[in-house]
């Protein structure tokens, strides 16, 4: 089974990943914005994707979410995003690559969090 909840959880991963850079070149490079809302709104976007694709898709979460199950993903958010400022801080004049790397650097955190405390059953 977590070989399966692997692969989805990655295939959640490129979409969220997706949608981030999309919104970070739409608000970056088209309007823009400074770095820090940009990045920011990019991981907002990202969030949202990443929360209900891995509930109901990788993890087969199908009992609706709850005042819990969101405190603990925002917990887990909140952990990644300070790894992903932390990141973005560090390689600032490149915020593509700051992108893919502080995606690499909570891939598995992310994972394990969810699994395990996010979306138990």
């Amino acid at each position: 089974m977590i070989p399966k909840q692997i692969f989805r959880f990655c295939l959640v991963g490129v979409l969220s990943a997706t949608v981030q850079f999309g919104i970070l070149t739409v608000f970056l490079d088209f309007f823009t914005f400074s770095l820090n809302f940009s990045v920011t709104s990019a991981y907002v976007g990202s969030v949202f994707v990443h929360f209900f694709g891995n509930k109901y898709f990788t993890f087969r979460n199908a009992v609706v979410a709850n005042v819990a199950e969101g405190g603990r993903y925002i917990g887990m958010v909140l952990l990644n995003y300070a790894v992903t400022l932390c990141v973005v801080g560090v390689l600032g004049n490149k915020p593509y690559v700051a992108t893919v790397l502080s995606i690499v650097a909570t891939v598995w955190v992310g994972f394990m969090l969810s699994k395990y405390w996010v979306f138990k059953k």
